[in-house]
């Protein structure tokens, strides 16, 4: 099926091609036979003939269709996909579950649903060729440990969750390799996904902590380990999305914020980031905010919500990343 998808591609782009070197010659071609007569003046000002500059767009958009197709590049749909999910199930305290459950032989309540809730998620993503065994057995170990929680089978949950976590890690760093080496750009074919990619980038910035970051730089003058990756994680999250146009200034300048706060809480800067994490939370609140009204347009209910602290978690997130 992808083949003859890419043949019939291929067939388009060589007719555009043929079009776009032979469109001056014809056009500027004498009439031999006179059996064409030349149009009126107010036909002339109807016709619709598409410019080279449209067909170099229709040249390049097809090429990039084709490219991704056979595999080539990732699409922008996917990079996002992929970064979402390794955001996620860096937060999905596979790490604590472990430490728990094989340090204080433990089992929450809570424990099975949340186990259950990041190997379904990990089962709907399109995982690239080079992730789809890492991420296949995850979500098998996932599921199996799932069944021994609900159980309360501490003796087959414990080492699970152990494998669980460790493989997490493994997915997590060939993911983050991976999204290093993807170059995409969202095309006319990304679209429809976009108001899931803006509803999920503005739901996890709400969750990302900027807040509690913000008063401690800046009130406490301290910095913890994670911090760098985390903000790491969530301007990598943002940098997929393909944001309106409305809100495409502020995502970009607040992602370059990101950038730079990431890179001083990694030297431990404490005197460049205090002022960035108060930066980055006040611009999230921003972007947010104006999300949220495009949102609400998008789906007939064109609310602003309030600007209001408590709705961000206060929850550290897991130390390790996993």
């Amino acid at each position: 099926m992808v083949k003859r998808i890419i043949f019939s591609l291929f067939v388009l782009l060589l007719g555009s091609i043929l079009i776009l070197r032979t469109q001056p010659f014809t056009l500027a071609a004498p009439d031999f036979h006179g059996s064409t007569p030349t149009p009126a003046a107010e036909e002339e000002t109807t016709m619709s003939e598409p410019t080279v500059h449209d067909l170099l767009a229709r040249v390049e958009a097809l090429e990039a269709q084709i490219a991704v197709l056979a595999g080539q590049t990732p699409s922008a749909a996917q990079v996002n996909q992929v970064t979402t999910a390794v955001y996620l199930l860096d937060n999905a305290g596979l790490h604590d579950l472990d430490v728990r459950l094989n340090e204080e032989g433990l089992i929450q309540p809570y424990d099975r649903g949340r186990v259950v809730r990041i190997g379904r998620l990990l089962s709907t993503v399109d995982w690239p060729h080079e992730l789809a065994d890492d991420a296949e057995t995850l979500i098998s170990i996932l599921t199996d440990l799932s069944a021994a929680l609900g159980d309360d089978d501490i003796e087959t949950a414990a080492p699970l969750a152990l494998d669980a976590h460790e493989l997490g890690h493994d997915l997590s760093h060939a993911a983050e390799h991976w999204l290093r080496g993807a170059s995409t750009a969202y095309t006319a074919h990304d679209a429809p996904g976009q108001l899931f990619r803006v509803t999920a980038a503005v739901y996890l910035l709400d969750n990302a902590g900027f807040h509690d970051l913000d008063v401690r730089l800046n009130e406490e003058g301290l910095i913890q380990p994670y911090d760098s990756g985390r903000v790491t994680r969530i301007g990598r999250l943002l940098s997929t999305v393909d944001w309106p146009d409305e809100m495409g200034e502020d995502a970009a300048t607040l992602i370059d914020l990101l950038t730079d706060l990431a890179a001083a809480l990694g030297d431990d800067d404490l005197e460049t980031a205090a002022p960035l994490a108060l930066d980055a939370h006040e611009l999230g609140h921003d972007l947010s905010h104006a999300a949220e009204h495009w949102l609400g347009g998008m789906q007939g209910d064109p609310h602003e919500y309030d600007d209001d602290d408590d709705h961000e978690q206060s929850e550290e997130p897991d130390e390790s990343g996993g």
